[in-house]
């Protein structure tokens, strides 16, 4: 998993794709932390992909300014859904 905190930051997946491999639940696999701008994540359309997270793909928490996510495919093989036990609080 990945997170990213500060400002100014481009994370650029070109044609390469960022899986789960292992068997850990509610796991994030990229997280924006709070209090961070001007994110880009991107990748190449069509070719740029996030797979099989167990909780989800990208989270964004809060107090974020100017995040642009493009271009990014995100599947799962087995669909999950959120319920409020997943989201924090703080």
């Amino acid at each position: 998993a990945l997170t990213i905190q500060g400002e100014n930051i481009v994370l650029d997946f070109q044609n390469f794709q960022l899986s789960q491999a292992n068997d850990i639940q509610n796991n994030y696999l990229i997280a924006v932390a709070r209090d961070s701008h001007n994110i880009k994540i991107t990748g190449v359309e069509g070719a740029a992909a996030i797979v099989d997270a167990s909780l989800i793909g990208i989270r964004v928490l809060g107090r974020t300014e100017d995040i642009l996510i493009e271009n990014i495919t995100i599947t799962q093989k087995e669909k999950r859904y959120l319920t409020d036990d997943y989201i924090p609080s703080d």
